[in-house]
């Protein structure tokens, strides 16, 4: 599948449910740190890929790579970049709430 030719929305779909390691791969390179994020929340990772993410620069895809079962390696994320609730949020990526997110984004985690 060649994944250029999808909108934004079926690349975040499809990230997060592809069993299909050419795809896995695709989006991991995907400029959207959105579509890189979900797919680090995909079940189904293949163990490479959940390992990619796992030094990607966006400290959101780092954090959810390190929650994925099948991401073997380890990452300090005990540090000032993943000490942010945008980084740890669970807010569903298909509806983007950022905007309307009340929580202070100075705050730190609970």
């Amino acid at each position: 599948m060649n994944t250029s030719k999808l909108t934004h929305k079926e690349k975040l779909e499809i990230a997060i449910k592809t069993v299909d390691y050419k795809v896995q791969e695709e989006l991991s390179n995907d400029p959207s740190m959105l579509v890189r994020r979900n797919l680090a929340l995909n079940p189904t990772l293949s163990t490479y890929i959940a390992n990619k993410l796992l030094f990607d620069p966006t400290s959101n895809v780092v954090y959810c790579s390190t929650k994925n079962r099948n991401t073997t390696k380890f990452r300090d994320i005990n540090n000032k970049d993943f000490d942010h609730r945008c980084v740890v949020c669970d807010l569903d990526i298909f509806y983007e709430k950022c905007s309307t997110c009340t929580f202070n984004r100075k705050d730190k985690l609970c």
